[in-house]
């Protein structure tokens, strides 16, 4: 929709068509899981261990992006993950990781895999080597559901028995000592501004008039009805 304004004397009109910026189309915010809860491995370690965060790409595709953390001296890295999907029917992958060991890893995806003291998850991403020598600071796991799909972030995983969206073997320092942990609470944020569930918009259409211009047509105007005025 364009808006006309009008400007001019008497004895003609000058008419000048302005876009005005089009409807704002909301952006989806991003889920962010806090790694923090560890097995009596790792306890003696301050967490968070690392964080995952569910960005929903469209209404039936997913990206997790795992990654680790640093608390004061020790520096957190994992070598695999686990996580339940909220769907009955997906495919998962491993897309993109970044090695920081001696070894690049290979995953294979186990489904049912029981998780230290977190659970049995749908979906465990088992790394050979496994083992410090393997371990990585993110990791990037891409969902895509056969079904309905999901209308916001944080309903694209769910809770297993023991109430665990999702765990991680962590790697503490150079692999001194390794263990797992699962989240422990998880927030909504949204990754260009704004405040969940109402993120800062995209506009979708033409953009508006530059002020410069905007004030030169509005002089103009003025100018016009300056004229209509001495005229009459």
């Amino acid at each position: 929709m364009r808006d006309t304004f009008v400007f001019g004397a008497a004895a003609a009109a000058i008419s000048i068509a302005i876009p005005t910026m089009a409807g704002a189309t909301p952006l989806p915010f991003d889920t962010v899981y806090s790694i923090d809860v560890p097995n009596t491995a790792i306890a003696g370690f301050t967490g968070p261990y690392g964080f995952a965060t569910v960005h929903l790409v469209d209404a039936t595709d997913a990206v997790v992006t795992f990654v680790g953390n640093t608390v004061g001296a020790n520096v957190f890295t994992f070598t695999e993950m686990a996580l339940n999907v909220n769907s009955s029917s997906f495919t998962a992958d491993v897309v993109s990781f970044i090695p920081v060991g001696s070894a690049t890893p290979t995953y294979t995806l186990k489904t049912g895999q029981n998780v230290s003291s977190f659970g049995n998850f749908d979906l465990f991403f088992k790394a050979t080597p496994n083992g410090a020598s393997a371990r990585v600071s993110e990791a990037v796991v891409d969902i895509h559901d056969n079904g309905a799909g999901w209308t916001e972030s944080d309903l694209v995983l769910i809770p297993d028995a023991k109430s665990f969206d999702l765990a991680m073997h962590v790697i503490v320092n150079t692999g001194g000592t390794t263990g797992f942990a699962g989240d422990g609470s998880h927030t909504e944020i949204c990754p260009n501004g704004g405040t969940p569930p109402t993120c800062s918009t995209t506009r979708s259409g033409p953009p508006g008039v530059p002020e410069p211009l905007s004030l030169a047509i509005l002089g103009t105007g003025l100018l016009g009805l300056g004229l209509a005025k001495r005229r009459s």
